[in-house]
């Protein structure tokens, strides 16, 4: 245990000694198998120097947290650059063959201790090797919701038509995570702008479900409770059959058929009047 402690202290020495020559060898083995796309000159010494100092790391304590969390790093900014996890694994097969050449040349004269020797820093490698498709899969994962979420937001817009009144048109494809992300939103600018209605606009809804219904009701009951009252406009004639089909209640909601009918009412309701001059 001594013995291979001492040797992976010496080897992690030796490519600290060798860090410029493997900087260079590993940059320019790159370069003539075009993996540089997506990343200039410099941005690669960066990331190449930053690679480097975590495998060294990795090699003397024999501790690979630091290197999942640079495969995490690495591989968001890798996403958002547009590189793929080929790329990303074949930057680390050329710094592997850089080493393996490095070792060769220190130890090839003794076959025992060269073979000790791959097998240390083979471990470090493999090991880091493994964290890469895992943490690219979780950084797309990752970006993706994060994209999904920004175009839900989005694809809710409230929108502050006058004083006191706000207007959220629905369109496309309603969910129960849509549906509740316009309640949430809904409800919070109600509390930031004081609003007393709301006019939801269905009229671009293709269809709906009695969970998404239901929904609706609720937001508009919360609504209500604090001090707004709805009204929804844009009822086609498929989504009214559907209703009535499933036997929602909507009795207690206010509903007029186009977003001008519904504004003209909430207009009454706060006493409001639009004159020309």
């Amino acid at each position: 245990m001594a013995k291979t402690t001492n040797l992976r202290s010496e080897l992690a020495s030796y490519f600290k000694k060798k860090r410029g020559a493997i900087r260079k060898r590993w940059i320019e083995t790159m370069q003539a198998r075009d993996l540089l796309m997506g990343m200039n000159v410099e941005e690669v010494e960066q990331e190449g120097e930053t690679i480097f100092n975590t495998y060294i790391k990795c090699l003397e304590t024999g501790d690979f947290t630091e290197a999942e969390s640079y495969a995490r790093n690495y591989s968001e900014r890798a996403i958002q650059s547009g590189i793929g996890s080929q790329q990303i694994i074949m930057d680390m097969l050329v710094l592997e063959g850089v080493l393996n050449r490095l070792t060769f040349d220190e130890y090839g004269k003794n076959p025992e201790k060269w073979h000790q020797a791959l097998e240390i820093w083979k471990e470090a490698s493999d090991t880091m090797f493994g964290y890469v498709p895992k943490a690219f899969v979780e950084a797309r994962e990752k970006i993706s919701k994060q994209q999904q979420d920004a175009l839900l937001e989005l694809s809710t817009p409230v929108v502050k038509v006058w004083d006191k009144v706000l207007s959220i048109p629905l369109i496309g494809v309603m969910d129960s995570e849509r549906t509740q992300l316009v309640m949430e939103t809904l409800l919070q600018k109600i509390v930031d702008t004081q609003s007393r209605m709301v006019i939801l606009d269905i009229s671009g809804i293709p269809g709906i479900d009695t969970l998404v219904a239901n929904h609706l009701i609720r937001t508009v009951t919360a609504a209500r409770l604090l001090g707004a009252e709805c009204i929804v406009t844009g009822v086609s004639s498929n989504i009214a059959q559907t209703l009535v089909h499933l036997g929602i209640d909507l009795s207690g909601i206010t509903t007029r058929p186009s977003m001008s009918d519904g504004l003209a009412m909430a207009f009454d309701v706060l006493n409001l009047k639009v004159v020309s001059e």
